[in-house]
């Protein structure tokens, strides 16, 4: 007798291994949530513009972080929206209070046209 060579379609499907042909694809449900980085606690912020005479005098000390420091000085920032960007966390202070007095970067430029606005008024 002669062997027939010739696979059927029935033939092949038995050949696939009954654990892969039933295993069902899971697909995630949820994508893994980013871990929030962790709010500072206890750190402060200083303001190294020039001081307004009866608004904000330079060097102020804030106990607060700087969205809550913002926010304390809204009224002022309204005034003079410069006062904002030259408000810098303390543990950013070191290097800041450089820049403010290094041509060049974008705490130097806001001190100076802040005190501009003052000097013309």
């Amino acid at each position: 007798m002669a062997s027939n060579n010739q696979n059927t379609p029935d033939d092949k499907a038995e050949s696939i291994p009954q654990e892969t042909a039933q295993a069902p694809v899971q697909l995630p449900t949820q994508t893994p949530a980013k871990k929030a980085k962790p709010v500072e606690k206890g750190g402060f912020c200083v303001y190294l513009g020039p001081s307004i005479q009866g608004v904000i005098v330079s060097g102020t000390v804030f106990s607060n972080d700087k969205k809550a420091t913002l926010k304390e000085l809204q009224s002022v920032i309204e005034k003079y929206p410069l006062v904002a960007d030259l408000i810098v966390l303390g543990k950013n202070l070191p290097e800041c209070r450089i820049k403010v007095k290094t041509s060049g970067n974008f705490l130097y430029v806001n001190y100076n046209k802040l005190a501009g606005q003052l000097k013309s008024k």
